[in-house]
């Protein structure tokens, strides 16, 4: 079903940069400390053309001049041929080191209602505008979008590893201790098994929802153009044991109602563990850890609220929850706790519906810490934990035709920005 092909790509040369220095994660995880971090770490680093910085006058036009001058003193060289691009990431997620393999092509755009390229998630006008602008102005691609593809005889995974055994082109750790590694597949019938494994297979988007989007719009733009009908992408098996979802979890700024745990236990079995648990960070951590030996069960919360209290909150059953929740939805959907607590929870006992959600009233992290005392020292009047969604709910719910809440799924680690630039040249 999804078609996609090889291409020539741009990429850094590390005889002429310095790998370690040149990476930047993408757009919408960078805040201003780690731009700025970023920025002074080297005049190459991706950023300096993936955020587009400085004044907005000019803003975008800047960035495709810097991409430009990089090619012109060949910190940027583009490969003579068309080649997939296999990527490696190492990364250490809650002490324990992961490896995942995903491969770079262009894939050709599809709307969302032909079925293809399916999205778990809805979007937002402004950050699209914005990656709109700094496409027309490099006319390329700057940061892959992340998607998975379903291959159950691991045709790819067969390729993947014999690949990956060979010495990379490229490799990069990053600030954080990740390791980014980079190597050309341009073997025929390497090509020819990932295109035919992708042929039989939908594309399900893991991240980059927006650069999607933005890509159907300067498609539309652009109708004469075969380049402009491509996106970078990169592919990862949805069964790669290194694909990891972290749980996004809510900071709500909105007032918690005074009679929260009662009305809670309409639906929810809810305990106040305070007592139970340490102070400080420790007793969240200790909350979230009892949020995630429930994950197998119904729909399971912790709350925090700012006076540091910390309540467990667990569906009375499956089927309780499901009755509760709005018609017409899917199983999948039913039993999603971004959307059970969305609304269940959210939009009943704090006001705060799909609408409000997608307007940016509530907040989202990953980080527990930030969690906890962004909300006992912070702004926010109620913190909820959730489990990570798993995988296959997230493919379900695509094959159901819906999305989900914003910031539903958090892949970690995300794809570096700066492995390799698509130029919609040709």
């Amino acid at each position: 079903m999804a078609e996609i092909r090889p291409f020539r790509g741009l990429r850094y040369d590390p005889a002429q940069v310095s790998s370690d220095d040149v990476l930047a994660p993408p757009y919408d995880v960078v805040g201003e400390a780690a731009e700025a971090e970023l920025l002074a770490r080297s005049p190459h680093n991706a950023a300096h053309v993936e955020l587009a910085p400085g004044e907005p006058a000019g803003r975008f036009e800047r960035a495709a001049e810097a991409l430009q001058r990089w090619q012109g003193g060949g910190e940027l060289t583009r490969d003579d041929e068309p080649a997939f691009y296999l990527y490696q990431q190492e990364a250490t997620i809650e002490g324990a080191r992961i490896q995942r393999c995903c491969f770079f092509a262009q894939l050709q755009l599809a709307q969302h209602d032909a079925g293809i390229v399916r999205p778990h998630e809805s979007t937002m006008a402004g950050p699209r505008a914005i990656r709109l602008d700094l496409m027309r102005a490099t006319n390329a691609n700057i940061s892959p979008i992340f998607s998975m593809f379903t291959d159950p005889p691991h045709r790819a995974r067969g390729v993947i590893d014999r690949v990956a055994s060979g010495d990379p082109v490229f490799e990069s750790t990053d600030g954080l201790g990740d390791v980014h590694r980079l190597w050309l597949i341009n073997d025929t019938s390497d090509v020819t098994t990932l295109t035919e494994v992708l042929r039989d297979s939908t594309v399900t988007i893991a991240d980059g929802h927006h650069r999607y989007h933005t890509a159907l719009d300067y498609m539309a733009e652009h109708p004469e153009s075969d380049a402009a009908r491509h996106v970078l992408m990169g592919l990862i098996d949805a069964e790669d044991p290194g694909l990891v979802i972290l749980p996004n979890h809510r900071l709500v700024r909105a007032e918690a109602p005074a009679d929260l745990v009662e009305r809670l236990s309409e639906r929810f079995e809810v305990s106040d563990v305070t007592s139970e648990l340490p102070d400080g960070v420790d007793g969240a951590t200790a909350l979230l850890e009892r949020v995630r030996e429930r994950v197998a069960g119904p729909s399971t919360f912790g709350a925090i609220e700012a006076s540091g209290r910390k309540l467990l909150a667990t569906g009375r059953s499956f089927e309780l929850l499901g009755d509760a929740m709005p018609d017409g939805l899917s199983e999948a959907s039913r039993r999603l706790d971004a959307l059970v607590l969305t609304e269940l929870i959210l939009d009943p006992l704090f006001g705060i519906d799909a609408a409000a959600l997608t307007a940016g009233a509530v907040d989202f992290t990953a980080d527990i810490t930030e969690a906890y005392t962004e909300t006992v020292d912070g702004p926010y009047s109620v913190a909820f934990l959730v489990n990570g969604t798993p995988v296959q709910q997230v493919i379900e719910v695509a094959d159901a035709a819906e999305v989900m809440p914003q910031k539903t799924t958090f892949f970690y680690p995300k794809l570096a920005t700066g492995m390799v630039f698509s130029l919609l040249d040709e």
